[in-house]
């Protein structure tokens, strides 16, 4: 298993990449529900914007280079990490709305 703690360090082996921001990605989602009841609408909303910035500018990115190696393995990660980030922009958006 991979060090969460060297995602974006392994530019250029695309797989390694993927394994670290995926192991990044499953923490952020756990411990952000974890904690989910503690935070207070505004720290929502920043969050909501932040995570949807991080979607749009870093994970489609990659899900993009992986679907360019055409190996099912890569892309399956790929879609692994953008299906966690989707998740939580929909459990901060259910929040939200509860809130």
């Amino acid at each position: 298993m991979g060090d969460f703690t060297k995602a974006g360090l392994d530019r250029g082996d695309l797989q390694k990449e993927l394994e670290h921001v995926l192991i990044s990605a499953k923490m952020l989602y756990r411990t952000y529900l974890a904690g989910i009841e503690d935070l207070t609408e505004e720290e929502l909303s920043y969050d909501l914007i932040e995570y949807k910035d991080q979607l749009e500018r870093v994970i489609i990115p990659l899900v993009k280079r992986a679907e360019a190696t055409r190996s099912k393995k890569l892309v399956d990660m790929a879609y692994e990490i953008r299906y966690t980030y989707e998740k939580l922009l929909e459990l901060i958006q259910q929040k939200l709305k509860t809130s």
